[in-house]
């Protein structure tokens, strides 16, 4: 069969790639020493992408955008923040009923850290001051279901923390998919397009050694002084956000 434009099929199958908008929510901004040696928060979103970073956009949401000019995005991503979602601060409130509206529409959202405590705080969840403390570094999480976020990761896996907070009741609707001795919900799934993580996909080993530098006083207050030298000999490469966040494009934003 002749093909009068051979490659043609092929380049309106990706069409859809090339025009797809990740829209990433960022809550906040990293410390500026951090900010200068790593960039912000949509530069560590974008290179853990891989192959999807160049579809990134990010908004600032602590900016007070006018929501009502952003367009429906193809997947959301809620970044993490300083601030704790029980403030109820007007900029996260204004953004919270943004992802809410589209949460129902069906748009696929990936919350992260913050952005977990705000879907399941939206959902009628309590989130606090975690008891069993702060968790920061490199960690052990353990997967209680199978789920596609999780797709070639083992039923333990090493993932990067840094939060105090922490959903502390069940979430309504939602289901608990990753837990550890810190945080009963670690990750969760609500409905089949909703997925969110208490840990960090974005962030690497050197950048959470920075975090960890720079908190130094908070931590040896709140975990003692010989915490700071368990929390350095526990930092490794950790590849699993990658994983995580190529399986949210892969299964849930090209599959929505």
């Amino acid at each position: 069969v002749h093909v009068p434009f051979p490659g043609l099929a092929k380049k309106h199958h990706s069409s859809h790639h090339r025009l797809m908008k990740i829209l990433l929510i960022k809550m906040g901004a990293t410390m500026s020493p951090v900010k200068s040696k790593f960039g912000d928060y949509e530069s560590w979103f974008e290179r853990a992408l891989g192959k999807y970073g160049r579809y990134l956009e990010a908004i600032d949401a602590v900016s007070d955008p006018d929501w009502s000019q952003v367009s429906t995005p193809d997947g959301c991503i809620i970044s993490g923040s300083a601030a704790s979602v029980y403030e109820e601060l007007s900029w996260s409130t204004a953004a919270s009923d943004m992802i809410e509206a589209w949460r129902l529409s069906g748009v696929p959202i990936l919350g992260v850290c913050y952005g977990h405590q705000l879907l399941a705080q939206n959902a009628g969840a309590r989130v606090a001051l975690n008891p069993s403390g702060r968790e920061i570094g490199v960690c052990q999480i353990e997967r209680v279901v199978n789920d596609p976020l999780f797709d070639g990761l083992p039923p333990q896996f090493s993932v990067v923390q840094t939060h105090s907070d922490a959903v502390l009741t069940g979430v309504p609707g939602g289901q608990v998919l990753a837990s550890n001795r810190n945080t009963q919900n670690q990750a969760m799934a609500m409905g089949h397009r909703v997925r969110s993580v208490q840990w960090h996909p974005e962030m690497t080993a050197e950048i959470i050694e920075m975090y960890i530098e720079l908190r130094e006083t908070e931590i040896i207050a709140e975990l003692g002084s010989s915490a700071i030298d368990k929390l350095r000999s526990a930092l490794r490469p950790v590849t699993s956000g990658q994983t995580i966040l190529k399986n949210f494009v892969d299964h849930f934003v090209l599959q929505s």
